[in-house]
């Protein structure tokens, strides 16, 4: 059992402050702005209901999606308006269960002889269960 906390009442509470929008909106929005629309009035068509430090901090963001404004187009152009984040090939890229299940054998033979195994030892032998599988180095890193 763990000691109980004496300073402050443990993990604070999510608050959900981020919410995610997909790139066609973004777009859309942009569109506006480009179309001669000012921020204020695009803030009151697309955001209505905002607060005045709500209101700030969206004309903020907008102003950072001026400056992601050729990559949005892009992302919409090839069909990936829907997603709302969007990672380079790599980023996710996850061994195949037979890769995990090689590497979870090898671990629990290395415990059994007692061998200690390395944070290294084990990124090695998931970048080598990985050109097993196919994947290059570059696509694969092990983190």
């Amino acid at each position: 059992m763990a000691r109980p906390r004496i300073t402050e009442n443990g993990k604070h509470p999510k608050r959900y402050v981020r919410i995610a929008v997909d790139y066609s909106h973004k777009r859309q929005v942009l569109d506006r702005t480009t179309a001669g629309t000012t921020v204020s009035d695009v803030l009151d068509e697309f955001f209505p209901s905002l607060s005045k430090t709500e209101r700030k901090r969206k004309q903020k963001q907008i102003s950072k999606w001026k400056t992601q404004a050729s990559f949005i187009q892009k992302m919409c152009a090839d069909g990936k308006d829907h997603l709302q984040n969007f990672r380079r090939n790599g980023d996710a890229t996850v061994l195949s269960r037979e890769a995990v299940e090689n590497i979870v054998m090898w671990l629990n033979s290395m415990s059994e002889e007692g061998c200690p195994v390395s944070a290294k030892m084990l990124e090695l032998k998931a970048l080598e269960e990985a050109a097993d599988d196919g994947i290059s180095q570059h696509e694969f890193t092990a983190s």
